[in-house]
């Protein structure tokens, strides 16, 4: 399946490096790779995530680094579309 991450999802990574970045550069690294890695992840088993908004997109939880990917699938294409931390309102104050 290939893996596509939206304008808005490589928003949400570099807002995320910055954010830790303020903490230490070896966090931000390390929550940037965690991220990156976990869309791979879904990119090979897009089915993990739990349903979210109707049969297309989902949620999957990063449960160590407590975050959470939104992701659509369509067809052969896995669309990474937002990533939040759990603590984080997104859009139209929804959670994740």
């Amino acid at each position: 399946m290939a893996l596509i991450w939206s304008d808005k999802a490589l928003a949400d990574l570099f807002r995320i490096f910055e954010f830790n970045l303020g903490f230490s550069a070896e966090r931000a690294t390390k929550v940037q790779d965690r991220l990156v890695g976990a869309g791979h992840v879904l990119a090979r088993r897009p089915l993990i995530g739990r349903p979210f908004a109707g049969p297309t997109v989902r949620l999957y939880s990063v449960t160590d680094i407590q975050y959470v990917i939104r992701y659509q699938i369509d067809g052969e294409d896995l669309t990474i579309l937002r990533i939040r931390h759990t603590r984080e309102k997104g859009e139209q104050g929804e959670r994740p």
